[in-house]
């Protein structure tokens, strides 16, 4: 079972997606689901939900490493910076 939950800076649920099975994407739950953002709010979201945004929100998300590259110095501290936020919600 799945859900996309939606949390403010201080961990309080503020929205809570229908139920899905396991087997769904998280990316086509997110499409097929309105979310209740004001213009201008940050979301913070992980590489599951690569590609989607939502018009005037300001998407937070990890930088992906490329096919047979790496992340630069800079690109893998600034994916442990949003972990590091990520990890209380999760």
């Amino acid at each position: 079972m799945k859900n996309v939950v939606l949390v403010d800076k201080q961990l309080t649920i503020q929205f809570l997606s229908q139920t899905h099975a396991g087997s769904v994407h998280d990316k086509r739950i997110a499409d097929a689901t309105p979310y209740p953002l004001p213009h201008g709010s940050h979301l913070l979201q992980d590489l599951g939900f690569l590609a989607f945004t939502l018009e005037g929100v300001i998407i937070d998300m990890p930088t992906k490493k490329p096919r047979g590259g790496e992340l630069t110095p800079l690109e893998k501290e600034a994916n442990r910076a949003l972990a590091q936020r990520r990890v209380a919600i999760e």
